[in-house]
């Protein structure tokens, strides 16, 4: 999804992940590297940035927000 900051220009790509499936087909640990590489990626040219990462109140839904420095 693409997202905008409120009151300001700022756009983001929204990556929405069903913790249930994740589970499922048991891709914990690769949410959690894919997480670590995205984030010590900052501004590196070709990579996007992780912004930030949140879920839903009732934990149906994994968030990941990402920024491109290009």
């Amino acid at each position: 999804m693409l997202a905008k900051q409120a009151g300001t220009e700022n756009y983001f790509a929204v990556k929405c992940l069903k913790k249930d499936v994740v589970l499922e087909d048991n891709d914990v640990e690769c949410t959690l590297i894919e997480r670590k590489v995205l984030s010590l990626g900052t501004k590196h040219p070709y990579l996007c940035h992780l912004f930030c990462t949140f879920q839903t109140p009732v934990r149906l839904h994994l968030y990941q927000c990402y920024v491109s420095w290009s």
